[in-house]
């Protein structure tokens, strides 16, 4: 579904909303966020509420095909277009997640059962594997959620799903 620029505006704000007022969000001391692009939701404002609170944020960069890490942030325009066609940090250093980080994952769709489709690289999947962390909300347009999503073995769940009409759990 192709969004106008001010249904795009107005969905990305409802879902700011939602994820800032979510009690996981409220909690995290670090927050891993995504740069929105190819039609996901705009998360720089995000990004800059959590500095302005005083959370590390951290964005993914990729490193080869497969493998991702997190890099702190302390600027949200601080970044470049990579090899891939990806928005990522330009700078920063490296970030291990803990038990006091809310990972925000993308992702193409999303079950209402909290299992989540990528973009078919397996990125977060493999990223997230055997770590420890808080939480993982998935963001996305309420259109982009189904009922079922059936899990394949790697895939991790989400602890929620954040939309412009709902947060589902």
């Amino acid at each position: 579904m192709l969004l106008s620029g001010t249904d795009r505006a107005e969905k990305d704000a409802a879902i700011r909303e939602r994820l800032l007022s979510a009690a996981e969000f409220a909690a995290a001391g670090s927050v891993f966020l995504f740069y929105g692009s190819n039609g996901e939701p705009d998360t720089t404002e995000i990004m800059q509420k959590a500095l302005d609170m005083g959370k590390k944020v951290a964005l993914p960069v990729v490193i080869n095909r497969t493998e991702i890490i997190f890099r702190e942030i302390i600027d949200t325009k601080d970044s470049h277009i990579n090899r891939y066609g990806i928005r990522e940090p330009r700078d920063g250093h490296e970030v291990q997640p803990d038990m006091d980080t809310l990972i925000v994952a993308p992702g193409f769709a999303f079950g209402e059962n909290m299992v989540r489709i990528g973009y078919g690289r397996g990125y977060y999947d493999r990223y997230l594997y055997g770590k420890k962390f808080m939480a993982v909300m998935g963001i996305a347009y309420d259109f982009q959620v189904v009922p079922f999503i059936e899990p394949d073995e790697w895939d991790g769940r989400l602890d929620a799903v954040v939309t412009d009409v709902k947060v589902y759990r």
